[in-house]
């Protein structure tokens, strides 16, 4: 589960607010004025004929688009190489499986006891005096179906009610603590009670050191999304694209609807920190962990987007460009101003 990674929040957060990098600067260049010879005829003893200068437009060239200043499609660099799966530390990559059922939606037949541990990101130290929200679905705008307090130990127990429908979701909020939110929980909702259901916080003093860190400036008021992209059988993905569409993808392979100034990035599996594609260890392609990060979107508390992964299933989908791509993740999404939501992004049937 993607809460599991403490890089990815703490990353997610330092670059919440980035603020892009100047564009490159244009090529102003002139063409220089038509100043040929005068026609002067035969016997034309006038005045030269010069003609109009010539005052057209700078040539600036092409124009460049870049994620960390345009977002959108700017940011959606096409794979070069077919999406695999991550069997484990020091093992070769191998085909991932996409072949499993969509988790069954659950539903609670009696008063269901969740038990957990809040924990800061940073220091692994127990959180105390945390409130713990649980939603049902993905409806985490609305009120929560159930809400606990951590102890001085960062326990929490919460109990959610009859007839609860998963899949759930999660929001802990503490004393000067950035709100974290977990979507798409696909726990089994039937089982008699849940235990080791640990949750996550980030202090707003970790986030704002790691702003400084790289160097960007807090755009106010947009949404981070962070997701983790896996196989059927729980396995990171390799060589996946990711993306934040406005119109759903799934049943259609439709292209996502792609949103403006949303930048994406990908986490290098060695420093566990989020960087663009190209500067990656796996060129265009996600990292060996399957983390992506998207930041800079602007928020909104009526609209629906979707956190979406896409990839190429074989070497001949690669030779078809954009044409040859798959959607292989798409989970619906409400984006919150200066919040975290992270997502986890099980994948869809193979068609």
């Amino acid at each position: 589960m993607i809460v599991r990674n403490t890089a990815l929040v703490l990353a997610a957060l330092s670059l919440a607010a980035c603020s892009s990098d100047p564009a490159a600067p244009a090529d102003a260049g002139t063409p220089p004025a038509d100043t040929g010879p005068a026609d002067t005829g035969l016997t034309d003893a006038g005045p030269a004929d010069t003609g109009p200068t010539d005052t057209g437009p700078a040539d600036t060239g092409p124009v460049v688009r870049r994620c960390n200043v345009n977002g959108g499609d700017s940011c959606f660099e096409l794979p070069t190489v077919p999406v695999m799966a991550n069997p484990g530390m020091g093992m070769a990559p191998v085909a991932p499986n996409f072949d499993c059922d969509l988790p069954a939606v659950t539903t609670t037949t009696a008063a269901l006891s969740i038990s957990g541990r809040v924990d800061d990101f940073q220091t692994d130290a127990p959180v105390a005096n945390a409130t713990v929200d649980v939603f049902s679905g993905l409806n985490y705008l609305g009120a929560p179906v159930a809400t606990g307090m951590t102890n001085a130990l960062g326990m929490y127990t919460v109990t959610v009610p009859a007839g609860t429908m998963g899949p759930l979701s999660w929001r802990v909020r503490a004393t000067e603590t950035l709100d974290t939110y977990l979507v798409n929980d696909t726990v089994d909702l039937t089982r008699a009670a849940i235990t080791g259901s640990n949750r996550n916080s980030v202090t707003q003093t970790t986030a704002g050191l790691l702003t400084a860190l790289l160097g960007q400036t807090r755009r106010d008021g947009t949404g981070i999304v962070a997701g983790e992209a896996l196989d059927c059988q729980r396995r990171d993905l390799i060589g996946a694209i990711a993306t934040i569409s406005s119109t759903s993808s799934r049943g259609t392979n439709a292209p996502p609807t792609f949103v403006a100034d949303a930048q994406v990035y990908y986490f290098s599996a060695t420093s566990g920190l989020p960087t663009s594609r190209n500067a990656a260890t796996m060129t265009n392609v996600t990292s060996s962990n399957g983390l992506y990060l998207s930041i800079q979107i602007p928020p909104s508390s009526t609209a629906t987007y979707y956190a979406q992964v896409w990839g190429f299933r074989t070497q001949a989908a690669v030779a078809m460009g954009a044409a040859g791509l798959s959607l292989l993740s798409e989970v619906p999404v409400r984006v919150l101003p200066d919040v975290l939501v992270t997502v986890n992004q099980q994948p869809l049937r193979t068609p």
